[in-house]
């Protein structure tokens, strides 16, 4: 790219980006494609193996009352 392109901040960043996953490419002796493949993997493999701890929270979550902030009963005297 040009230097005259890189004035905007948001293709300035996916230049980066995309220097970036070439460099780790390289360094890895595999394709840029591979590379974003195995990233892509790896990240849905992680939210697939947090989807069952994140149910079983709200699960708890809805199972169990919260209880009051307020553990004292408040005087009276406190409010006008």
């Amino acid at each position: 790219m040009a230097k005259k392109e890189l004035v905007n901040e948001k293709l300035y960043d996916l230049a980066r980006a995309d220097e970036f996953v070439g460099q780790r490419a390289k360094l890895l002796g595999i394709s840029r494609r591979r590379l974003v493949q195995l990233l892509a993997a790896g990240a849905s493999a992680a939210t697939v193996g947090l989807l069952p701890s994140l149910d079983k929270a709200n699960r708890a979550q809805a199972q169990t009352a919260k209880p009051s902030p307020i553990i004292k009963p408040t005087p009276p005297e406190f409010f006008v």
